[in-house]
């Protein structure tokens, strides 16, 4: 793994962790309002496992989608051969 290689996957996890951090604290914000707003307790829902499954699905098709994209940042074979 070269540095320039290290270096943009830093970046791009970082940028990643960053959206996803900011997603999931407008997310937890949004929920506690509407906690308050509404005064009878709500059962897990269909709803809640939806979001959740979403984003697991979300997460894993980016790394999927990442994945090959940074290996094809690798030098070719032939050229690592010559030297």
């Amino acid at each position: 793994m070269t540095v320039a290689y290290s270096f943009l996957l830093f970046i791009v996890l970082g940028i990643f962790l960053f959206c996803y951090f900011v997603a999931t604290r407008v997310w937890i914000k949004v929920d506690q309002q509407n906690k308050q707003s509404s005064s009878e307790k709500d059962k897990p829902s269909r709803r809640d496992f939806l979001y959740l499954s979403s984003i697991s699905i979300g997460s894993v098709g980016t790394a999927a989608f990442m994945w090959p994209f940074l290996k094809s940042m690798n030098p070719a074979e032939d050229t690592l051969a010559l030297g």
